[in-house]
C-alpha cells in the first residue's frame, strides 16, 4: 500500500489509487487502473536495483526481466514475466569476481507529465544558478569562464533584464534590469524558495514536473555548471544533498539511470587539514547528451542503459494490493522510476505457479 505509483501528477501510494485512475506507461503515454486486488498481510522483499533504485514488494509481485546471458543477442532477446520469488534466489551468473548480475530490467521511456505550469525562470537558466550562481544577494549572479554559457543566458532574458560583467573580473556577471524597478526576476528567488546557502539547494518541484523539454534544459544547465566528463562518462557534485536527490530524479524521469556516492572534503587551513563538508558525486547515464557545453558535449560517450536486478532482503511484513493496468505492455512505474508489471491473470498465476496442478477449472 505503501509502494509508490508514478501518475500523471507525480508519485502516489500505491494504496491511494482507485479504478480508472491514470498511470503512466513506461513506453510511452498513460494507461488505466482496470483493478484492484487487495492480497492481505505478506512477507515483503526490499528489490534494489544496480544503481540504488529500490522499492518493496511480496513474493508474488511479477517483473519483466531479460536473462543476461542473452545481452550479447539482438535487441529482441527473451523477455520473461516472472514472480520475485523466482529471481531472488537466482540473482546471478558465474561465481566469484567475475560473476554478474543475471536479471536486466526495462528503463522507462522520458516520462511526460501533465503539468503545463508556465516557469518564472527559463529552465536552463535556474540550472546555471543553482549550479555556479547566487540568489541570496541584491543582484541574480552567475558565475562562468565559459562565454557560451554567457550568450546562451543572454539569448533566454527578455528586455529590460541584461547580463552585466562585473569589473575587474573574468568570470563573474549579474543579471539586472536596466529600466524596472523592482527587478523583474527579484521576487522569483523568494517565491519559489531558491534563497539558501549551497549545502540546501534544491529544485523547485514545479520544474521536476514540468516537460520532458523544459526538464533536459535544467539538467543541461546544472550539468554544464557543476557537472564533469571523463572517460565519456556525465557526473554532477554538489554539496546539497536534496540537490543530489533532485538531480537523480531528473535523470530517471528522463529515462536515464542515476546512482550516488559521497565522501567528505578537506581542506587547508593555515598549514592545518580540516575536514570540509560531504560532497555528493552523482553519476548520470541518459539516451541523449546531457550537455549543452559544446567542450563538455563533444567529450560524453553515449552510454548503454543497462538496469540489473542486484540483491533481494526480507523487509518484514505488510498490507499488500495488487492492481492491473492497461498499458502497451502491463507495465508501470513504481519507486525511484522502477519500471514493474501488474497483477498475473487467473490462468498465468496457475501456469507459472502451480504446473503440477493443471488442468484445472478457473471459475471468474
Amino acid at each position: 500500500l505503501t509502494a509508490q505509483v508514478l501518475t500523471p501528477t507525480g508519485f502516489r501510494p500505491l494504496g491511494t489509487l482507485a479504478v480508472n485512475d491514470l498511470v503512466i506507461d513506461p513506453d510511452g503515454g498513460t494507461g488505466n487502473v482496470e483493478g484492484i486486488y487487495p492480497q492481505g498481510v505478506k512477507a515483503v522483499f526490499r528489490v534494489t536495483a544496480t544503481g540504488g533504485a529500490s522499492t518493496r514488494c511480496c513474493d508474488d509481485h511479477l517483473w519483466l526481466v531479460k536473462n543476461t546471458k542473452y545481452r550479447k543477442l539482438k535487441k529482441n532477446a527473451p523477455q520473461h514475466v516472472l514472480p520475485l520469488r523466482d529471481l531472488r534466489s537466482d540473482l546471478w551468473d558465474g561465481v566469484g569476481p567475475t560473476r554478474t548480475h543475471r536479471w536486466r530490467l526495462p528503463v522507462t521511456h522520458p516520462v511526460e507529465f501533465s503539468a503545463r505550469d508556465e516557469l518564472p525562470i527559463p529552465p536552463y537558466l535556474l540550472g546555471v544558478l543553482l549550479g555556479d550562481g547566487g540568489l541570496t544577494g541584491a543582484d541574480i549572479r552567475f558565475s562562468s569562464t565559459d562565454l557560451f554559457i554567457v550568450a546562451q543566458i543572454s539569448s533566454l532574458l527578455s528586455p529590460p533584464m541584461v547580463i552585466v560583467k562585473k569589473k575587474g573580473d573574468n568570470c563573474d556577471y549579474s543579471i539586472r534590469s536596466m529600466f524596472l524597478r523592482p527587478h523583474p526576476l527579484r521576487s522569483v528567488p523568494v517565491e519559489l524558495d531558491l534563497c539558501r546557502k549551497s549545502e540546501d539547494k534544491s529544485v523547485p518541484a514545479n520544474y521536476l514536473k514540468s516537460s520532458i523539454e523544459n526538464r533536459l534544459a535544467l539538467l543541461r544547465g546544472l550539468m554544464d555548471t557543476d557537472g564533469t566528463v571523463g572517460t565519456g562518462k556525465a557526473e554532477f557534485s554538489t554539496t546539497s544533498f536534496r540537490l543530489a536527490k533532485d538531480v537523480i530524479d531528473l535523470t530517471r524521469s528522463l529515462g536515464g539511470i542515476a546512482s550516488i556516492t559521497d565522501r567528505i572534503t578537506h581542506y587547508t587551513y593555515k598549514g592545518v587539514k580540516k575536514a570540509g563538508r560531504r560532497s555528493y558525486r552523482i553519476f548520470v547515464r541518459l539516451p541523449f547528451n546531457p550537455f549543452l557545453l559544446p567542450r563538455k558535449a563533444n567529450l560524453w560517450v553515449p552510454d548503454r542503459l543497462a538496469l540489473s536486478l542486484s540483491s533481494v532482503e526480507p523487509d518484514g511484513e505488510e498490507e499488500c494490493v495488487c492492481i492491473k493496468v492497461a498499458t502497451k505492455r502491463n507495465l508501470y512505474i513504481t519507486d525511484d522510476y522502477l519500471v514493474t508489471h501488474n497483477t498475473p491473470t487467473a490462468l498465468c498465476a496457475i501456469a507459472e505457479t502451480a504446473e503440477d496442478s493443471l488442468p484445472a477449472l478457473v471459475v471468474c
